[in-house]
């Protein structure tokens, strides 16, 4: 029995619009070149909502294009890298964003709301506020920071409430006091920001107080800095202190009492934690997952067994 085939251009344009959505933004652009008929389609504002350029080299010419030619009030979501890399031996750099093509992304798309740049340099963008306001998420990750470059920025990004500084270069605790200007805050990652100790971490600690999850994965966070999150940022439902050298057991009993929403527990590469950290947690009823993951030192099934048992609510995870 023959079968019939359908040729993918005689497909109805909603059905084509749906298929094309799920293209990367270099195939969705090509798609264009196929008949007019196709570049229409791509021309359609809810393809580019969500557009990620993360994995492609622009240079500034390049971006210019996209944003004239695809960029519109429609878009929500924006990923890219503010820095292009001329040659493979990255010898040369070049910025791929300027401030006039900064300004032209807050005219054309006032609704956008996730930023992403990766890498970067932040000393091209002088002042934060060059930015659009309606933003909601703002990542800056790998990137070369600037002193206080968020300084004053809070009431121009009134409705922030996701900021990710992971693995940011220079970032450091004069920087905390002004990113607690950011009241709103929901999620904070300040991930491998090696500069910060002890009182910048705390002053986030006491002021953030809506911060519902806060990563501070390889940051010199103490007991001390613990004891201050159990009293202030009684939201938290997700903590990561990963890779916390200074941190003990004797912090634990006050985080599980302070924080009584606590979901999510990482205390992967904590070295002074061993799986005796787990008695104290037992205590939580919040806790649904809590990693406790030791590449050099790996802890036995035999050691947490126990505590499995008396935490049957919770996921406990030791696998490398």
């Amino acid at each position: 029995m023959a079968t019939s085939t359908i040729h993918i251009g005689r497909l109805p344009d909603n059905i084509l619009l749906e298929i094309l959505s799920y293209l990367p933004v270099k195939d969705r652009c090509i798609s264009g070149r196929v008949c007019r008929r196709w570049r229409k389609i791509v021309a359609d504002n809810s393809l580019w909502r969500h557009v990620d350029l993360l994995p492609y080299k622009l240079n500034l010419h390049k971006m210019w294009k996209i944003i004239r030619a695809h960029l519109s009030e429609c878009l929500q979501t924006l990923r890219i890298a503010s820095m292009y890399f001329h040659s493979k031996t990255r010898a040369e750099v070049k910025p791929a964003l300027s401030l006039a093509m900064l300004k032209d992304l807050q005219e054309r798309c006032p609704s956008l709301a996730w930023l992403h740049l990766e890498p970067g340099r932040v000393t091209e963008i002088p002042n934060a506020s060059l930015l659009p306001s309606s933003l909601t998420h703002l990542t800056l990750r790998k990137c070369f920071w600037e002193p206080h470059w968020l300084k004053g920025s809070a009431e121009h990004f009134s409705n922030l409430v996701y900021l990710d500084l992971s693995n940011t270069v220079r970032v450091d605790n004069h920087d905390m006091k002004d990113i607690g200007q950011f009241t709103q805050l929901r999620t904070l990652k300040l991930d491998n920001c090696y500069r910060l100790s002890e009182p910048g971490l705390q002053e986030i600690a006491k002021t953030l107080t809506s911060l519902t999850s806060l990563s501070l994965q390889c940051c010199d966070t103490t007991d001390l800095v613990v004891h201050h999150m159990a009293r202030h940022l009684t939201a938290l439902r997700d903590v990561d202190l990963s890779g916390s050298k200074s941190l003990t057991e004797s912090c634990l009993p006050s985080l599980v009492e302070g924080l009584t929403d606590l979901e999510q527990l990482s205390l992967n590469n904590c070295k002074n934690i061993t799986a005796n950290a787990l008695m104290p947690l037992q205590e939580s009823t919040s806790l649904r997952r809590i990693s406790l993951v030791h590449v050099d030192a790996p802890i036995l099934e035999s050691d947490v067994a126990p505590w499995r048992e008396n935490m049957p609510h919770c996921t406990i995870n030791i696998a490398v």
